[in-house]
């Protein structure tokens, strides 16, 4: 990038992607590096990288630096709008390096040959470099270290986290008992309550549950409800039934009901005003004659 133009890069194109990702993304740290500055140890504010850029080959010293500083400004100004621009948010970080420093006893060895691009060794000093700056913020001197033998750096115990700029200068850790303490806090009445927790994926995952055999109950009972209005009903669920033709139909079904209930009372009357009975009429019977009788069916002499 810098050797497309050897001039500053575009501050409001920057801004842009970084509106962008602060929109889109509000959880995020974003780390932005500027070109690497590859220098020996004698000369370690000599840019090997000038060289190898056809638009700086010809430029002096001082053009370079030049170059350097204007890119450490605009570095800056975007840093302070992450911070305190218009969709700045705590969630939502980020730490600029203007310079990707590399500093080695033998530089030349760390690009492609005829190319302004780091090699594999190149790679890893700049990785080394990114990480122990991330873990050790301003502290880490790049001029009393040597990436060929330095080690990557482990967090603290003090402050295991990036260093970024919001706690680069108080960077502490608590315990949980120092965490409970701190999520006390005095209402307006003096008195001291427990801080409104926010709802935790296990409470979140609890109620869709709760919500889900709610909705089940409700759909079995309610079926079951409905499934046995229907089976009372005369006629099927999706049957359409025209009004002349219900009203004609429960006639016919109250007309029945009277015959069936007259038929019942005649039924009832006849069977209390006609008894029956049976009578014998007697005959003579003579010695050596068999028994003979006429059993005659009728209503009885008064």
């Amino acid at each position: 990038m810098l050797c497309a133009r050897c001039d500053e890069p575009s501050y409001e194109h920057i801004r842009l992607a970084i509106e962008h990702l602060q929109v889109h993304i509000p959880k995020a740290l974003v780390v932005l590096l500027g070109p690497v500055h590859v220098s020996s140890f004698h000369e370690q504010k000599s840019n090997l990288l000038k060289n190898r850029c056809p638009c700086s080959r010809n430029q002096t010293e001082g053009f370079m630096y030049d170059v350097s500083r204007k890119w450490a400004k605009v570095w800056k100004e975007v840093q302070q709008y992450v911070e305190s621009g218009t969709t700045s948010r705590n969630t939502f970080g980020m730490i600029s390096y203007p310079m990707v420093t590399i500093t080695s006893r033998y530089p030349n060895g760390l690009f492609i040959r005829d190319k302004p691009l780091l090699n594999r060794r190149g790679h890893n000093y700049a990785t080394k470099w990114l990480w122990n700056r991330l873990i050790g913020g301003d502290a880490y001197n790049l001029s009393s270290a040597t990436l060929s033998q330095d080690n990557y750096f482990c967090p603290s115990v003090g402050c295991p986290y990036f260093r970024t700029y919001a706690n680069h200068k108080k960077c502490i850790t608590t315990s949980h008992e120092e965490a409970r303490e701190m999520s006390y806090v005095l209402n307006l009445d003096g008195n001291v309550v427990l801080k409104s927790r926010r709802r935790s994926v296990e409470f979140l995952y609890t109620l869709a549950i709760v919500v889900v055999c709610a909705a089940f109950c409700a759909v079995c009972l309610f079926g079951t409800f409905f499934y046995q209005k229907s089976k009372m009903g005369d006629h099927g669920r999706f049957e359409i039934v025209e009004e002349p033709q219900k009203k004609l139909e429960e006639a016919q079904k109250e007309e029945q009901k009277a015959l069936l209930t007259r038929q019942n009372t005649r039924a009832q009357s006849e069977q209390a005003t006609t008894p029956t009975s049976i009578a014998l009429e007697p005959m003579m019977v003579t010695r050596g004659k068999s028994f003979l009788g006429t059993i005659r069916e009728g209503v009885p002499n008064a």
